[in-house]
Formats: C-alpha cells, structure tokens, sequence
C-alpha cells in the first residue's frame, strides 16, 4: 500500500471504531447476510467477539504499513477459525469484508468508493493469511 493508501486507511477505519454502534451495526449486518453465517455465531459472547474483532483490526492496520506483513498476531484466530475448529468456509471472508465495508460506508461519513478499495487492499492480505491456514 501507498503512504497515501495507508493514511487513507488508518483514518477511515479510527472514524468508525471510535463510533459504538459500529461493530453492533456489522454485526447485525453480517448475521442475516446469510443462514449460514448466523448459524456459526448461535451462542457466540457478542461482547468478547467484538473486542476479538477490534485486536484483529490493529494487526491488520499495523501489517498494512510493512512491507512483509506479519500475522502472528492472528494466528490463533486463524486456528480457531480452521477447518478442524469453526469451520469458516474461504468463501465467507469475502461476505465479511463487502459487510465490513458496507457498515463502514454507513459510519464513516467520509467513506467513498476509493475508500472502500483501500479497505479491499488492506484486509485482503489478511484474508488470505486465515484462508491458507484452513
């Protein structure tokens, strides 16, 4: 990502976390994007998902600004999200990201379509980093 990209991000996504309806807004998104996402989240502790979700988003936001991201800090996310575990189908994450965005774009009143693609870049890397491990 450009220095320009990565401001673009950084901003952007502090605009919404910093709002509390944010990650209740993606999530009431994500559960009726469809049967099956809601199914994997029955008896999920709401308040400890949304913090996980907020960690998650600092080590993708930090692995943005490397040239060699590291997602260590994911990892045991990525192993609970595995085949063995969760069972978080690779075909998920791109639901995920398009809602994450499209909450996003409701929250951020500077959101554009530009923005949206920066978004794309950031997490993209991330996704595949939990994709390889399933």
């Amino acid at each position: 990502m450009t220095e320009a990209e990565i401001h673009i991000f950084h901003t952007s996504l502090a605009r919404c976390i910093v709002d509390p309806r944010f990650f209740d807004k993606f999530y009431e998104r994500f559960l009726r994007s469809s049967p099956e996402v809601a199914e994997k989240f029955q008896n999920t502790n709401f308040h400890h998902q949304k913090n996980a979700l907020k960690l998650s988003f600092y080590a993708i936001q930090s692995a943005a600004v490397r040239r060699t991201p590291d997602f260590s800090e994911l990892a045991q996310t990525a192993r609970r999200h595995g085949r063995t575990e969760a069972d978080i189908a690779p075909r998920l994450y791109d639901l995920w990201l398009e809602t994450l965005i499209g909450t996003a774009a409701e929250i951020d009143t500077l959101f554009t379509e530009d923005v949206a693609n920066v978004w794309r870049t950031a997490f993209r890397p991330a996704i595949e980093y939990m994709i390889a491990h399933y």
